[in-house]
Order: C-alpha cells, then structure tokens, then sequence
C-alpha cells in the first residue's frame, strides 16, 4: 500500500505540475505591439486576463488603445516608456472639453485600480471649505469645488485622477487635460509571482500570489499549510479505500471457498497451526505425488497416527482442492484411509 500511495501522490503532483504549465502556455513572455516589445504586466486582446494587468490594444504600426482595468473603458495610447510610465487621453473627457462642459468629473473617474499611482479628488457642495478649487476650461466649474486634501470629507464624493489633476493647478484655478501620465506601481513580488505561474492580486491593501509557489507568498504560510494537509488527507483517504476493497475482497473470496467446501463434505477442519503441531512442523516425508507431498502425523486427541497431505499452491478460487475433498470423503475401501479432516486456510 506504500506503492499505492507514492504513485497517488506523484500522480496529483504530475497533474498540478501539468495544469500549471498549460496554465502558462498561452501566455508569452514577450510579444510585439507595433514597432515596440512589451511584456508583464501589459498582454494583447489575444492572450487570456490571467497574462497580465493591462490590456493592450495592438495595430500593425502602433498601440492604439489600453485598458486599465479588465472590462474596463478603453483609452488612447500616447506613449508607453521603460519605467512603467503611461500616458493616455480619456476621448470621452477630450470631447467634453472641447464643448466646455465637464462640469461633473465624476463622470470620468479612474478606476480604482490597486497598480496605478492615482490620487483622490473631491468634489464638493459646500463652498465652506477651504482650498477649493475650479478648472477654468470647464463652463459653470463653479457651481462645484474640488478639493485635493481634507480632513473631513462628508458630503462630498470621491474621484480617482491622475497626480497632474491636483499637482500642476495654479493658485485656485487650472486649465483640465484629457492626455495624462498614469504610474504603474507593482508590489515588490509581483514579478516574481508571475514567472512562477501566479497571478498578482490585492487582498484588504496586502500583496498576495493567488497560484504561485510558497516563496512568493506573503502572509500566506496558513493557507499553504492547509492545502498541503488537505492533499495529504486526500492520499490517506484514497489508501485507505483500496485497503479495504482489497481486504473485503480477500475475505470474500475466502469466505465463499470455505463454506463451499464444508457444504460439500461434513468434515472436520483444523487450523494450519494444528495441522503443523500435528507432523512436528512437517518434518516426516511419506512421499510425494502430482498434487502434492504426504507428511506423517499423530492426531493431538488420541495419538493416533494420520497422513497429512499439503496440496501444491493451485491457480483459481480453489475449485481443485474442493474437487480434491469431496472425491476423498466419499472414498471407502479397506485398503484405503478414511478421510478425517480438512484444513482451509490462506493459499
């Protein structure tokens, strides 16, 4: 059963090693959008989420458009440089300056995305408070005030923008730009997570490796643990099964052939230990035949001697040796000995 359970074990170890390399498969490590090469934490619309962070619409000569969260609006690619630095146009918020009338930045919120460098912006009601501000290119900006910094912020509501929102504005006024540069802010890890076949998730602000191996986990030694005992239950369990179905079976057939036996001959039945106690551990040869060697013994009640004939280890379910009984107990001839008994036991 040690066998059974090293091969179950290297069997689900094969598959989990199987499904993470399928898993990774369909995800290049590099892959060209136009003239340039990107890889993690960018993928193309033709590689699975699971690839990457942000998606990349691709042409035959240019980025065209990315998407900063799955499912999530498309903006316009302006530049993508090496120190994970975007800069992208929001066409939505571009058209409603040209018109003037963004007057609700809520409307083109960023998304609240855990690897982008984004800051908060409130808007507000109230012209109570202090430092409020206006965008001079947004018609009737005035009606609402954003604020960059509260300490009290009920009442208003919160918007994701871009550092320049806030940063670049002159004195209580500044003109709004739909192009801006967005930040990518990955975890120390992340990287790491991903070449080992995990994905880079966000759990209540904390890193975590949902699917890579115990090194690039942080916090998460109790889980892992966990599902190292659960794969080892599953392995006992699975043992265990093919114990008992092996035993049940043994004994079945086992069961069967004994009772098939005294059914056929009334008999008495001796254990192997009495039988070898009986010929002083078979040490007395009377001779040999086809079947098998006849030993010289002395019953344990009486003295009385006995031959002893042990049958060759036969194939079957033991039809040779009832066979064998039967023909035995119903011989009767004075120059013949009479069957006494008969031992069952094992092979």
């Amino acid at each position: 059963m040690k066998t059974i359970s090293v091969l179950v074990f290297f069997f689900l170890f094969f598959l989990i090693a199987e499904a993470r390399r399928k898993k990774m498969a369909d995800c290049a490590s590099t892959f060209s959008c136009g003239s340039l090469d990107f890889r993690f934490p960018f993928f193309n619309t033709t590689m699975r989420s699971r690839c990457g962070l942000f998606r990349l619409k691709c042409t035959d000569h240019q980025i065209s458009e990315i998407q900063l969260v799955e499912k999530g609006i498309w903006y316009k690619v302006t530049s993508v440089s090496q120190a994970n630095t975007i800069t992208i146009t929001d066409p939505r918020l571009n058209q409603s300056l040209e018109t003037g009338l963004c007057t609700d930045l809520s409307n083109f919120s960023l998304p609240d995305s855990p690897w982008l460098n984004l800051t908060t912006l409130y808007k507000c009601n109230n012209s109570r408070r202090k430092n409020g501000f206006t965008y001079a290119n947004c018609k009737e900006g005035g009606s609402s005030l954003y604020y960059s910094d509260l300490q009290d912020n009920s009442g208003c509501s919160a918007i994701k923008t871009p550092v320049s929102w806030v940063n670049s504005r002159n004195k209580n006024e500044f003109n709004l730009n739909a192009t801006f540069s967005l930040h990518i802010n990955l975890p120390r890890g992340c990287r790491a997570c991903r070449r080992r076949g995990g994905e880079c998730t966000m759990v209540k602000e904390k890193f975590r490796c949902r699917g890579g191996s115990k090194e690039d986990y942080q916090g998460d030694e109790l889980k892992l643990g966990l599902g190292v005992s659960a794969g080892l239950t599953v392995m006992i369990i699975i043992a265990i099964i093919v114990i008992v179905i092996i035993v049940r079976e043994k004994n079945a057939r086992s069961d069967w052939n004994a009772e098939s036996v005294e059914a056929v001959v009334m008999l008495k039945r001796y254990s192997y230990a009495k039988v070898k106690k009986m010929t002083n551990s078979f040490a007395h040869v009377l001779g040999k035949g086809g079947f098998g060697t006849v030993y010289k013994g002395k019953l344990p009640d009486g003295g009385v001697d006995v031959a002893v004939k042990i049958l060759k280890e036969g194939k079957g379910t033991g039809e040779v040796f009832i066979n064998e009984v039967a023909s035995m107990s119903r011989t009767s001839h004075v120059n013949i000995v009479s069957l006494l008994g008969f031992c069952y036991e094992g092979s």
